[in-house]
């Protein structure tokens, strides 16, 4: 076998920098190459030192940890400060629905509703809609089920 087939079954892994055998490497049919850039044993490693990125139980109890943080809440409010500043008609229109009495979805009758503006410029010019329909209003196709 000569160099050049040698080097189209070896691959360096981006972590530890090594030169490993293709078959040290997980398939991974999403990257061009077919192979992770991670070998199996640095990727194991990894896994160790990141729990809660591999089980979802363990992720929300992380989750809902750091939202009690104060550097959650200070990123909350700086992306709601830069939201109500982006879209301040969108924000104005859904602080008046909030003092509007809601009604039955207009389509189903579905008590559980959610307002819905056609035209940010007239907030109280409102349609109640269940979610599911309100889906269909705002993105113009039926909702995925689930």
């Amino acid at each position: 076998m000569d160099t050049t087939e040698t080097y189209k079954l070896t691959k360096n892994c981006s972590k530890c920098g090594l030169e490993k055998h293709l078959y040290d490497f997980s398939v991974d049919q999403s990257i061009k190459s077919g192979r992770r850039s991670y070998c199996k044993r640095c990727q194991s490693l990894y896994n160790i030192s990141h729990p809660y990125d591999n089980n979802p139980i363990k992720r929300k109890d992380y989750d809902e940890k750091y939202k009690l943080t104060e550097a959650y809440k200070a990123k909350h409010r700086e992306d709601s400060r830069k939201h109500r500043l982006k879209f301040p008609k969108k924000v104005r229109a859904r602080l008046v629905s909030l003092f509007l009495s809601k009604k039955p979805c207009e389509i189903c009758g579905e008590r559980k509703v959610e307002a819905h503006h056609e035209d940010y410029d007239k907030p109280l010019k409102v349609r109640w809609l269940c979610k599911k329909h309100h889906e269909e209003a705002e993105h113009g196709h039926k909702p995925t089920v689930y």
